[in-house]
């Protein structure tokens, strides 16, 4: 009875990385044969690319108002909320429910089950750990979403034999037992600072709340925004790209799980330097790290070479991406903190649509300048992270460095 003690109390200690492995595996195991599936259904192009507008759009909608109910009614109720949509519009994708009429419905409430779940996620996460091991637990956090993005399609695979729909069993599953996760992860919190005592020797603080600083929550949505537009430049444009180059489809996807791993190997390390020195320096290098291997895509011959610099921009990433999550939550008091974190979401997800409208444009007119313009939308706005720093311990003041 004590081994079964013990383990269910790790599971709920460490349930949440699982949780958001899951949400990010169970969205990506059936992405690959959307269109597979469209088309099976009498779908064109047309009603592809309304599902995947119809997913990014209700996202966008749904990052701030799931912040304000995560702020409201608890991280757990709308965590929990969210990865039941996420099963439920996997089973109806499964049974067909709908059909051709129902596909972009059943995207749009995907879209907005992935805010609910990613927003509260983020906020109870960060809620898990002191001031000073923030870093840490969202670096975590942030290498278990990448997992998920790179382990999804191949939890689906195999479910393939039933067909493109057999995708969405995968997703049906991995989406119910992230539901269990979520609601014994989400309940830690009634058991004190538990996770706080035992990862970080000490417990969350409590009484003291960082002030709201306005200025820097401005910088970071810029931020997020150019982040947004660089993943939709990808998500519109990578494929063609790489097939221009004689790419097959495996290795178009091989591309994108390479540039999952290193936010996977490095969370740990990542995690611990942002304790250390703060996360505006990792930010700023980490955005420019990116900017840099994005610039340097059309340069690089043929289409294996290029994934090397997949790996730098996935080293980029594994620091940035924490790093500004950190930022925000380090910026914002525990009362509106679903709601700030939300709208960064909004501003990710705002900048996934325009990039995937505008750079497929801009690929038609110069092909090159689609990377250069993407190095700058993601470097330009890391650069006043250079000149701040972040003091104080349960207080977040920022000042310009000397």
């Amino acid at each position: 009875m004590g081994a079964l003690r013990g383990a269910w109390r790790r599971l709920g200690l460490d349930g949440l990385d699982l949780v958001a492995c899951g949400q990010a595996a169970a969205v990506h195991a059936a992405l690959p044969v959307l269109p597979l599936v469209a088309r099976q259904s009498g779908g064109d192009a047309v009603v592809i690319s309304a599902m995947v507008t119809a997913a990014m759009v209700a996202g966008l909608l749904t990052h701030v108002p799931g912040g304000w109910l995560a702020d409201r009614l608890g991280r757990r109720p709308v965590l929990v909320t969210g990865l039941v949509l996420h099963a439920l519009v996997a089973g109806l994708l499964l049974l067909g429910v709908g059909g051709l009429e129902g596909l972009v419905p059943l995207r749009a409430l995907e879209g907005v089950a992935a805010a609910l779940a990613t927003t509260a996620a983020l906020a109870l996460a960060a809620e898990q750990a002191p001031v000073h091991a923030r870093g840490s637990r969202v670096a975590r956090l942030t290498g278990a979403q990448s997992a998920g993005y790179a382990l999804g399609p191949a939890l689906g695979m195999p479910f393939l034999v039933m067909g493109p729909r057999g995708a969405f069993a995968a997703a049906f599953a991995i989406a119910l037992a992230s539901v269990f996760l979520a609601w014994r992860a989400a309940a830690v919190r009634s058991e004190g600072a538990a996770v706080a005592v035992r990862d970080f020797g000490e417990a969350a603080p409590s009484g003291e709340e960082p002030r709201l600083q306005a200025d820097l929550l401005g910088l970071l949505a810029i931020r997020a925004l150019g982040g947004g537009l660089v993943v939709g430049m990808y998500e519109a444009t990578w494929a063609d790209f790489m097939l221009a180059r004689g790419a097959t489809s495996w290795l178009i996807s091989a591309s994108w799980a390479i540039f999952a791993l290193p936010p996977v190997l490095l969370a740990v390390r990542v995690g611990r330097h942002l304790d250390r020195v703060g996360p505006c320096l990792p930010l700023a290098a980490g955005s420019l790290l990116q900017a840099v291997a994005v610039a340097s895509y059309p340069h690089w011959p043929g289409a294996v070479v290029p994934l090397v610099a997949c790996v730098a921009e996935g080293i980029g990433f594994a620091w940035s991406m924490p790093a500004q999550q950190v930022l925000a939550v380090q910026a914002t008091p525990t009362p509106m903190r679903g709601r700030v974190l939300g709208g960064l979401g909004a501003c990710v997800t705002g900048g996934v649509v325009i990039g995937a409208w505008f750079f497929p444009w801009l690929q038609q007119q110069r092909p090159d300048a689609m990377f250069w313009v993407s190095a700058l939308a993601m470097g330009l706005p890391a650069l006043p992270f250079l000149s701040l720093r972040i003091r104080g311990n349960h207080a977040v003041t920022v000042r310009h460095a000397a």
